[in-house]
């Protein structure tokens, strides 16, 4: 997988995401901040329910995608707790 922040505003961020093997599907958790203090209120213009702190990706070999994520920063508590491991 390669991921690239292409754009950054105070509300929004912009990714590219890519998977770079020939035939194995990728999967990738996209979490809002490094220490998922911010939640995602929107994908690509489309409303997310619940304002989650993360998001899964699922690229197909050699598939890219390209995200405006729209965010509402520093309303969660800071924490080292991955993903995965929120129930």
């Amino acid at each position: 997988m390669a991921a690239l922040v292409d754009s950054l505003s105070h509300d929004e961020v912009g990714l590219q995401l890519l998977n770079l093997s020939d035939n194995v599907f990728a999967e990738l958790i996209v979490q809002a901040g490094a220490f998922a203090e911010h939640s995602f209120v929107s994908l690509n213009g489309q409303a997310l329910p619940g304002e989650p702190k993360h998001f899964s990706v699922r690229l197909p070999p050699n598939g890219r995608l390209r995200c405006v994520a729209g965010l509402r920063r520093c309303v969660n508590d800071p924490t080292y707790a991955f993903p995965w491991h929120r129930g």
